[in-house]
């Protein structure tokens, strides 16, 4: 009878000893100042790009889709197929943001036995849009990434692009979890260009701004 009751006293003490301690420790937490930066998701925050341009092109390389989007709300939605490291001298198609800086009717690759190239549209460097002559690449469109770097398109499809987008043009090139969104700016606004410092200086005192080593530092924290 008495070892029941010391073993009932002793789980009793246990039990209130560890209820005590949850709640001091909780108390301690709730009395703790938390950096409301914390609580945000940063993962969902976009920067937001502005073009004065009259059109963006989006490039897809997860859904294998391309989408030319107009200032006045209409898009062109097409298959495209990007590259790989996967076949022999191939690359995975770079994400970014780019500019279309040259295009032409006609290219020949100096790297791949001076293959025909349609409607070649460069946007980074040696790595572009295009179509080709022949037709077995039709069948990986929209469907799989199979080029060496570039980004193909149908010959009708390069076609009507080559023929909407304008030198300067925005190409925005991802896996579908970019960090940056563009969009059209106002081109009967006069935009102003600052730099971090200098627009600090602009704002109230009391504006909170943070850069992107702060936000880093944040998240590597959470």
């Amino acid at each position: 009878m008495r070892a029941s009751i010391a073993i009932l006293c002793l789980t009793y003490l246990l039990l209130n000893g560890s209820t005590d301690q949850e709640f001091s420790k909780n108390n301690q937490l709730a009395n703790q100042t938390i950096n409301p930066l914390l609580l945000i998701d940063f993962k969902n925050i976009r920067d937001t790009i502005y073009t004065l341009k009259d059109h963006i092109i989006e490039i897809n390389l997860t859904t294998h889709e391309g989408i030319v989007r107009f200032r006045n709300g209409e898009t062109k939605v097409f298959p495209l197929s990007g590259g790989t490291k996967n076949i022999s001298e191939g690359i995975e198609t770079r994400e970014g943001l780019f500019t279309l800086h040259w295009k032409t009717k006609k290219q020949y690759s100096a790297q791949f036995d001076s293959t025909l190239m349609l409607h070649w549209m460069s946007f980074n460097s040696g790595i572009g849009m295009h179509a080709l002559s022949t037709n077995g690449y039709y069948r990986h469109l929209g469907k799989k990434n199979v080029s060496h770097g570039c980004v193909r398109v149908s010959r009708e499809d390069a076609k009507e692009i080559f023929n909407i987008l304008e030198i300067g043009t925005p190409v925005f090139v991802h896996n579908g979890e970019g960090t940056v969104t563009v969009a059209f700016g106002d081109t009967a606004e006069n935009y102003n260009y600052y730099y971090f410092n200098e627009l600090r200086k602009l704002l109230p005192k009391d504006t909170v701004l943070f850069t992107m080593e702060d936000i880093s530092s944040i998240i590597k924290k959470k």
